[in-house]
C-alpha cells in the first residue's frame, strides 16, 4: 500500500528476494471493535517485515544498502521467541473490571506467525477504558503494557500515551477500508449482472410479444378484408333476392292472365327454389360473418392484452435502464475514489486485499476515517517544492554528517593515541615521583617510610592515588589519623618531590607550613636552600623560622592610621 515506508515497500515488491513473507500489520485480522486497540498495540511494528530466516533478512538489508533505499526492521520466523504474561499477573488481571484479555488472543492470524504475534502482542493486556486500565496497572505494579479499546496506552513503569490523532495513517485501517470498497464494488457488479440478465429476459419476451402482435395484426387485416368481401357478397345476394321476390310478385299478378297453370306453377317453384337457395346462402354468409366478428373480437381482446403487457415490460425496461445508469455512476465514482485515493484498480484491490468484517461496520469505519481525513485540511500543493528543498538540505547535511563522523573517527583515533602516550608518561612520572617522594619524606621527617599507590592500576587515566606515610616511630595507619603537622609535612614532601623532578622557574607557596611546629618549620626552611639558584620562591608566611631562611622579606606596615606602607628587608645584608 501507499502508506508503507519506502524501504519496506521496496523489499515486498522485489521478486528477487526470497523468504519475504509480509509485514506484521498484514498478517493479522481483527473485529472492528479491536482495530484501534490493535493499531495502538502494534504501533510502528505493524510495518516490520516477517522473513523466513536470518539469511533472508541479511539479503534484504544488503539490497537496501546497495540501492540506498532506506532502513527496515525484519523479524525472522526461526529466531523470534514468543512473550507471555506471568500466571500470577494474569490471575489478577482476569478478576479486574473491564479486562478483555491478552492482545494476541483477541485477533486472528495464521499459526505460522505464532511466535511473531506472541512476541509483539503476547504481553499486552487489553481493557475497555482508561479508568480500568489505571486501576489494573496499579494492581500489577506497572509491570506490563496495557491498551484500551480507544487507543490509550499505559507503558511499563506507569507512563501514559493517549489523546486524539490529527490524522490517521494506519496500515490496518487502510486495509479494512479497501476491503469494504472491494465488497461494495463486488455487490454493485453482481447487482448490475442480475439486472442485465433480467433486461435480457425482458428483451426476449418483448421480441416474442412483438412477433405475436405482428401476426395478430396480419390476421386482423385478413379477417377485416374477408368481412368486407362477405358483406359485399351479402348485399349482392340481398339485391338478387329482392329482384326475385319482385319477379315472383309479378308472376302472381299475371297468374290470372296466364292460361297455362302448369307453366305458371313450374315457374313459381323454380323461382321459389332460387329464393330458398338465396336465403340459405344469406344465412350461411351471415353465420360466417358472425364467426368472423367473434374471431375478430377475440383477436382485438388478445391484442389489447399483449399491448398492455408490452407497455408494462417497456416501463420496467425503462426503470431498469435508469437504475443501471445510477449503478454505473456509483460504480464509476467508487472506481475513481479507489484510483485517486489509493492508486489502485478494481482488479488490483480484489487480488491483493479481502474484507474480514461486516459491510455495515466497514461503511461506518470508512465514514469515521473520512471525517478524520476532512479534519486534516487541504493538501499542501507546495509540498513537492518543499520536499525538493528539504531533500537538498538533507543531502547536504547528510554529507556534513559523514564528514563529522569521519572527523570523529579520526579524533577518536588521535585521542586513543594520546591516551596511550599519557598512560606511558603518567606511569613513568608516577614511578619517578614515588621514588623522589620517599627520599624527600625521609629527609624532612628524619626517617620513616612513604610511598604512592594507585587505586586502579589497570585504568591509569581514571585511577586515584593513595598516599602511604609512616613517620619515624609510628605504625602504618590511614593518612586521616595523622596529626595536622604530619599531614602538612607529608603534603610538602610530595610537593617538593614533584618540584625536584620538574624544574620550574617560579613557585608561590601560600602559608603551606602554617600547621608546622617550630622544629618542623626549621626543617622546611632548611630544605628551601636546595632551590637556591634553581627556582625563585615567593613564600607567604607568618612563621619566623621560615623567614630566617629567606633572602628578601616584604611586609606591610601602618605607621599612621589609615596609611599602609610597603617595607622590604634583604636578610643577606643583615
Amino acid at each position: 500500500m501507499s502508506k508503507l515506508p519506502y524501504a519496506v515497500k521496496s523489499v515486498l515488491d522485489n521478486p528477487a528476494l526470497n523468504g519475504i513473507c509480509d509485514v506484521i500489520g498484514n498478517v493479522v485480522n481483527s473485529k472492528e471493535e479491536y482495530s484501534i486497540m490493535l493499531d495502538t498495540a502494534l504501533g510502528t511494528s505493524s510495518n516490520f517485515v516477517v522473513v523466513e530466516d536470518e539469511n533472508s533478512a541479511k539479503k534484504a538489508i544488503e539490497y537496501l544498502k546497495i540501492n540506498n533505499k532506506g532502513r527496515a526492521t525484519f523479524f525472522p520466523l526461526n529466531i523470534i521467541k514468543p512473550k507471555s504474561v506471568e500466571p500470577d499477573i494474569l490471575s489478577v488481571a482476569s478478576s479486574s473490571d473491564g479486562y478483555l484479555g491478552i492482545a494476541s488472543d483477541l485477533i486472528d492470524y495464521d499459526k505460522k506467525y505464532y511466535n511473531i504475534i506472541k512476541n509483539q502482542l503476547g504481553n499486552i493486556l487489553v481493557v475497555d477504558n482508561i479508568d480500568n486500565a489505571l486501576k489494573l496497572s496499579k494492581k500489577i505494579n506497572h509491570r506490563y503494557r496495557i491498551v484500551t479499546l480507544s487507543g490509550d496506552l499505559l507503558h511499563v513503569g506507569g507512563s501514559l500515551t493517549g489523546g486524539s490523532s490529527k490524522y490517521n495513517n494506519s496500515y490496518i485501517n487502510d486495509k479494512n477500508e479497501l476491503e469494504k470498497l472491494k465488497i461494495s464494488l463486488n455487490n454493485i457488479s453482481i447487482k448490475i449482472n442480475d439486472i442485465q440478465k433480467e433486461i435480457n429476459e425482458i428483451e426476449n419476451n418483448k421480441k416474442i410479444l412483438e412477433e405475436k402482435i405482428l401476426n395478430i395484426n396480419i390476421d386482423f387485416v385478413k379477417y377485416k378484408e374477408l368481412i368486407t368481401s362477405k358483406e359485399e357478397s351479402l348485399e349482392n345476394l340481398k339485391e338478387e333476392l329482392s329482384k326475385k321476390k319482385n319477379e315472383l310478385s309479378d308472376l302472381n299478378d299475371k297468374l290470372d292472365e296466364d292460361k297455362t297453370i302448369e307453366n305458371i306453377m313450374e315457374k313459381y317453384y323454380k323461382e321459389e327454389k332460387k329464393c330458398n337457395d338465396l336465403e340459405q346462402r344469406i344465412e350461411l354468409e351471415t353465420s360466417k360473418k358472425r364467426d368472423t366478428n367473434d374471431r375478430l373480437n377475440e383477436i382485438e381482446s388478445e391484442l389489447k392484452k399483449h399491448n398492455t403487457l408490452y407497455s408494462s415490460s417497456q416501463n420496467k425496461i425503462n426503470e431498469l435502464d435508469i437504475e443501471i445508469v445510477k449503478l454505473n455512476m456509483s460504480l464509476d465514482n467508487l472506481l475513481n475514489h479507489l484510483s485517486e485515493e489509493y492508486s489502485l484498480t478494481y482488479e488490483g484491490a480484489k487480488s491483493k486485499y479481502s474484507l474480514d468484517m461486516d459491510e455495515s461496520e466497514a461503511r461506518k469505519l470508512v465514514h469515521d476515517l473520512k471525517k478524520i481525513i476532512k479534519s486534516i485540511g487541504n493538501v499542501n500543493l507546495d509540498s513537492i517544492e518543499e520536499y525538493e528543498r528539504v531533500n537538498k538540505r538533507y543531502t547536504f547535511l547528510n554529507a556534513q554528517k559523514e564528514d563529522l563522523l569521519n572527523s570523529e573517527k579520526d579524533l577518536l583515533n588521535i585521542i586513543n593515541d594520546m591516551d596511550n602516550v599519557m598512560k606511558d608518561k603518567f606511569a613513568a612520572s608516577f614511578n619517578k615521583i614515588n621514588i623522589e617522594f620517599s627520599k624527600v619524606f625521609k629527609n624532612l621527617f628524619g626517617g620513616g617510610e612513604a610511598s604512592l599507590k594507585l587505586t586502579d592500576p589497570d585504568n591509569l587515566l581514571e585511577t586515584g592515588i593513595d598516599i602511604i606515610a609512616i613517620p619515624p616511630g609510628k605504625n602504618l595507619k590511614p593518612l586521616s589519623l595523622l596529626s595536622g603537622g604530619e599531614k602538612t609535612l607529608t603534603a610538602i614532601s610530595l610537593l617538593f618531590s614533584i618540584m625536584n623532578l620538574k624544574k620550574v622557574p617560579f613557585v608561590i607557596l601560600d602559608e603551606v607550613e602554617s600547621a608546622l611546629d617550630e622544629v618542623n618549620a626549621e626543617k622546611f626552611g632548611e630544605y628551601l636552600s636546595n632551590y637556591r639558584g634553581k627556582t625563585q620562591l615567593l613564600i607567604i608566611t607568618h612563621k619566623k623560622k621560615t623567614m630566617e631562611y629567606l633572602d628578601l622579606l616584604y611586609g606591610i606596615t601602618m605607621q599612621e592610621s589609615g596609611v599602609s606602607k610597603l617595607v622590604s628587608v634583604k636578610l643577606e645584608n643583615i
